[in-house]
Formats: structure tokens, sequence, C-alpha cells
């Protein structure tokens, strides 16, 4: 069973994502609220952030909070489409993963099983965001050295696996995996898996 947060700014929003959440025997709403100062206690192993058209500032507001009252939890955040502005500014926030709010039920579902399941969540219209702004010549940052062990670790996150499966794809341990994933963000100058891969989707050091 699979803990559920839910946050947001508009009570209706968050009630609808109860609604869609609540007919899965295998997820559980723990709570929901749309003040960040009182987030609930409630136990959760992913939030789903309701963020579709709201500003920078919210949103990176919202994920520091949640940093602190729930730093265990995954953080999906839900956003307009791939040209919100929720979308990078989430990203850089630290979100573990984002998502189209027009994915529907079956997909908002299948991101947070990913989440719980320690794999990065991006939906395919924000990849192909995230790929246009290299193409566009937004990511003007040189690519930072990275050993060959680190570039296929980064390449296997980048598919989605956990950390058991890199090592176990790798033929590696899964704490040497683990700090080859802290030089990888050190060298990104990330501080989540998530920063960590947009960084490299934006540099263009790995395509999804």
């Amino acid at each position: 069973m699979t803990r559920v947060l839910i946050v947001g700014r508009r009570r209706l929003g968050l009630e609808g994502l109860e609604s869609i959440l609540g007919q899965r025997a295998d997820l559980q709403v723990t709570g929901l609220t749309t003040a960040l100062d009182e987030t609930p206690a409630a136990p959760a192993d992913v939030v789903v952030v309701d963020a579709a058209g709201i500003n920078a500032a919210w949103i990176e507001s919202a994920l520091s909070g949640l940093q602190r009252s729930h730093p265990d939890a995954k953080k999906l955040v839900l956003v307009e489409n791939a040209d919100d502005p929720a979308l990078i500014a989430a990203i850089d926030a630290g979100a573990d993963g984002c998502l189209d709010a027009q994915a529907g039920g079956a997909g908002l579902c299948e991101a947070i099983h990913d989440l719980a399941r320690d794999r990065f969540s991006l939906g395919p219209e924000l990849t192909r965001k995230l790929l246009h702004r290299v193409r566009d010549g937004e990511a003007t940052a040189s690519k930072p050295s990275l050993t060959n062990r680190e570039m296929q670790v980064l390449r296997e996150i980048g598919a989605g696996s956990t950390n058991l499966q890199v090592s176990r794809t790798l033929s590696i341990s899964e704490s040497t995996v683990k700090n080859h994933l802290y030089s990888i963000y050190r060298k990104l100058g990330a501080t989540s898996r998530s920063q960590a891969l947009s960084e490299a989707f934006r540099r263009g050091m790995i395509t999804p």
C-alpha cells in the first residue's frame, strides 16, 4: 500500500485527485491541504503537489516546506502542460517527478508507483520539453567530466532503474552506486536524482 499526501492551492482540485486515487486499492490518501504552513503530519510515501498554472515562487516554497515535513517522501508535481514554467521550477526545486495534469488517472497512478519504487518519473511530453531546451540552445554550460562508470550509472537511472537494479546491472554494490550518485550530483550541481537527470538532459549528456 502506497501512502499519498495531496497538496495544492485549489481545494476542489485536491478533492478531485483524492477521488481518483481513492478508487485504487493499492493507494491510500492520508491527507490533503491547501495551506503550506499547515502541512499534515500524516505519513506519506509520495506527496502529490498540484502546481498546474501556479507561479514558481509557490512551488519552491511548497517543496521546501515538504522537504522539512516529509524528507523521505517522493514529491510528484503536476504541471499544466509541457510549456508550463512550473515544470522547470519544480525540477530546479528538487521534485522527484513531474506529470502533465492532463495525463489522466491511470497516468497519475503509474507515476506515483514509479516514485514509490524509487524511479524518476517524467511523462513523454515533459521529457520532450526538456530536450527542446537543449536543441534551442538553452544549455550553454559545458559538460562536466564524469568517469565512464559514472556515465553508466547516469544512463541507468535515466532509464528509470532503482539503485538496486543499477547495482545488479553493473555488478557493483548498492553502496557503490550511491557513492557514484553523490559524485554525479556534485559534478552536475544537483541535490537530487531528478535535478541530476534534468541537468543531464539539459546538457545533452543523455537522452530519454
